[in-house]
């Protein structure tokens, strides 16, 4: 097995975790999520600007993974408004061609404004809205890396995931909202286990 299909392996089951057990598990998962982000956003910085140098990769997926870390243990609510807005960024390019051409600078503003809102959203009504953000993005990334593993894009090529995910959205989408679905049933399910458990102890 390769790095890379083991890279995708390892992201379908962060997904899978997400999506269906998301809000259980919230803060870590906001952790992992941070590291991962981090990882990738160091990856991106390293490529780009620094031929790839291990070195610098390394300082700063250090760094942004400390403070991804600082942001879920002590600014939880931005964290959350951060899950939100990843949360509107995933439905803008089912949501923008309905209002405005995804192209345009006009589509850009709605995506943005779209993605805002839905974080802001997910900061004050917490409990269900997280439950089915969770298992949306969840979907997404299970939908989005098993389409990566069919095409074999590099995981951490923003071009090649930024195809992937448009692939997904469009090859994939009823399976996207199948499993979405299907988590936030879940989840639904498991708090409602929860509470009737802590009613009986």
């Amino acid at each position: 097995m390769n790095v890379e299909l083991l890279q995708h392996i390892v992201f379908i089951c962060f997904g899978a975790v997400y999506c269906f057990f998301g809000y259980r598990f919230l803060k870590l998962l906001l952790a992992v999520g941070g590291v991962v982000a981090g990882v990738a956003l160091a990856n991106l910085i390293a490529s780009a600007y620094f031929q790839g140098n291990v070195v610098v990769f390394l300082i700063i997926a250090l760094l942004t993974s400390l403070i991804a870390g600082v942001i879920v243990r002590f600014v939880f609510n931005l964290a959350i408004w951060c899950v939100g807005f990843v949360f509107g960024t995933c439905l803008a390019p089912l949501i923008v061609p309905l209002l405005a051409d995804p192209e345009s600078l006009t589509g850009a503003v709605i995506a943005v404004l779209f993605a805002t809102v839905t974080g802001l959203l997910a900061v004050v009504m917490q409990r269900p809205l997280l439950i089915i953000v969770t298992a949306t993005i969840g979907s997404f990334v299970v939908m989005t890396a098993i389409q990566m593993i069919d095409t074999r894009d590099h995981l951490f090529n923003a071009e090649e995931l930024a195809s992937a995910y448009a692939d997904a959205v469009d090859r994939t989408w009823w399976g996207i909202m199948l499993l979405a679905v299907a988590g936030i049933i879940c989840q639904f399910q498991t708090k409602k286990r929860v509470k009737r458990d802590r009613r009986e102890d």
